[in-house]
């Protein structure tokens, strides 16, 4: 039930954070922000550490207003303008959902 209500609250400050930038809010400006704590630890070291395979997509992500991600099932989850286009996981591949410059930077 509790982890249910985190997904939750998850999707909702996703789809908020979503819309403010829509609007044109100074979020655009600000880095994405996301909870880590179900997040897989693999995937937290792909992605933070400054030699992770995910980290130059990491910062490609804090430049684009388009794009925000939620964590759901230890996975990362990244949409841009609302649409998912790729889903990040600690030790599976990489799942592309929707061809996106972000996938180009993670196949290769």
């Amino acid at each position: 039930m509790e982890t249910a209500k985190s997904e939750i609250q998850s999707t909702l400050n996703s789809a908020l954070q979503h819309l403010m930038r829509a609007d044109g809010d100074p979020m655009q400006s600000e880095m994405i922000d996301i909870d880590t704590t179900n997040m897989c630890s693999h995937l937290q070291q792909k992605l933070f550490d400054e030699d992770g395979e995910y980290h130059r997509l990491w910062l490609a992500m804090q430049e684009d207003a388009e794009l925000t991600a939620v964590v759901r099932s230890r996975q990362l989850h990244i949409y841009r303008n609302g649409k998912k286009v790729l889903v990040l996981a600690g030790k599976a591949a990489p799942k592309v959902v929707r061809e996106d410059k972000l996938c180009v930077m993670v196949n290769g």
